[in-house]
């Protein structure tokens, strides 16, 4: 995991992000409107939380949240608004895969990131969540979507990081593994090595199976607004970065 931790913590230093928004905000809201959860009782965990940053929304609703990665710059940032929020806020820097967690959580959710490493890590780490979840538990895991990133192979944009350098993204799709590659390249400074991530990406039917094997039921499938995806209607799914999905 070290390499994915190099771009995480890299990607992190070039767009650096110490605040809280509205997409933050829309995404706690949406992740406890469709776990079924009010947001101000219960224990939380998030996985990949980067930031913390809809940590931190789900923590001044009430809920008490451990927020666990182990992208040490982000984590700086999360440490920082765990200070103002009197303990319903807990960061974790740590590899989730390994690290030892309490369990008993009524909510665990995973936003932008599901897919790292091969499927026997995804379900190791499924199988992880399910131990961790508390009786009648609920977690959401947002996963990527192969229909999309398949259209999107060899596309690219230019984003700007926080010093002002833009940067080029580039979509590729790996057919043969169903994964996503995401590579990123300097525009401006050329001695700056590009660097990626890949991602595994899952149909509705395979990611149920996944979690079958990890003793998890898919209740569910949304779209990342939270509008229920009924019957795995194809043209909604196809037209999505991700779906995500609750378990139980």
């Amino acid at each position: 995991m070290r390499d994915v931790r190099d771009y995480y913590e890299n990607q992190s230093r070039t767009f650096e992000q110490s605040a809280i928004t509205d997409e933050h905000r829309r995404i706690a809201h949406i992740i406890t409107s469709i776990s079924g959860f009010s947001d101000d009782t219960g224990t939380a965990l998030e996985l990949g939380c980067g930031n913390a940053a809809v940590s931190a929304v789900l923590a001044d609703r009430g809920l008490t949240v451990t927020a666990v990665d182990f992208n040490a710059p982000a984590m700086a940032v999360a440490r920082s608004f765990a200070e103002s929020r009197g303990g319903r806020l807990l960061p974790i820097e740590a590899d989730f895969y390994t690290a030892s967690l309490p369990g008993n959580y009524t909510l665990i959710f995973y936003w932008d990131g599901f897919g790292i490493g091969k499927d026997e890590d995804q379900l190791k780490l499924l199988t992880r969540v399910r131990s961790w979840l508390a009786p009648g538990g609920r977690a959401v895991i947002d996963v990527f979507n192969p229909y999309y990133w398949l259209q999107k192979h060899e596309t690219s944009a230019t984003y700007q990081a926080a010093n002002g350098n833009p940067w080029e993204r580039k979509i590729q799709f790996d057919f043969r593994e169903c994964r996503m590659v995401d590579v990123w390249t300097n525009l401006d400074d050329s001695s700056i090595p590009p660097r990626s991530q890949s991602l595994r990406c899952y149909t509705p039917a395979d990611f149920s199976t996944l979690a079958s094997r990890a003793g998890l039921n898919v209740l569910g499938l949304y779209t990342s607004n939270g509008e229920e995806i009924v019957g795995g209607d194809e043209k909604t799914i196809q037209e999505r970065t991700s779906f995500l999905a609750l378990l139980g």
